[in-house]
């Protein structure tokens, strides 16, 4: 598991390997255990999660919603706050669908995150508030 650590994303579905990339700090990924180097880290990520601010949702939902799809990433999660921006209200699970380039929702969580791939994981929204 990593935060904030630097991923190159292809902006287009051109596979040559001079095509433009961008870079992203996701909040949190959980990789396997390759070795880390930005320019392939990317294809060792099984799940991408994004904390929506008010300056970052339209990026959160939007942009990198995309990317990290193109990049094959089979599991994004959104979290969204409560409206004092403290306390999670909900986290959104995607995961791929059958063309493997885009997301579709798969489960809205509002008390606990229930995970069965790529890890298996059952916490409560409090458990991951804590310090």
């Amino acid at each position: 598991m990593a935060s904030d650590v630097a991923v190159r994303l292809p902006d287009a579905e051109d596979t040559r390997a001079d095509r433009r990339l961008n870079i992203r700090y996701p909040d949190i990924f959980v990789r396997d255990c390759e070795p880390y180097d930005v320019n392939t880290v990317r294809d060792h990520i099984h799940l991408v999660a994004e904390v929506i601010s008010g300056d970052t949702v339209d990026t959160d939902t939007g942009v990198k919603r995309v990317l990290y799809a193109l990049a094959g990433i089979p599991v994004y999660l959104i979290i969204h706050l409560d409206k004092t921006w403290e306390a999670i209200d909900r986290i959104e699970e995607y995961r791929l669908d059958w063309s493997g380039k885009r997301y579709v929702p798969h489960h809205v969580h509002h008390a606990g995150l229930i995970l069965d791939r790529p890890v298996t994981l059952a916490v409560t929204f409090e458990a991951l508030q804590m310090p």
